[in-house]
């Protein structure tokens, strides 16, 4: 799965910055399946993610309660 988000505040940067790898976060977004191709010849969202065996998008709406 891919998981994608904006940061929204340069305050909201700020305290995503502090996070650390291992770090547990609650994230409430949406499960998407990925683009297909919609002009014959472009690229392939799909395929490309598939090929990495990546089936699923999360768009992360909001990121709360991390922990290190």
């Amino acid at each position: 799965m891919k998981a994608g988000y904006t940061i929204r505040s340069p305050q909201e940067k700020r305290a995503l910055s502090a996070l650390q790898p291992g770090s547990i976060c609650i994230m409430q977004g949406e499960l998407r399946a990925p683009k297909k191709e919609t002009v014959p010849g472009t690229f392939d969202q799909k395929e490309s993610l598939y090929q990495k065996g990546i089936h699923w998008i999360f768009a992360v709406q909001s990121i709360e309660n991390c922990k290190p």
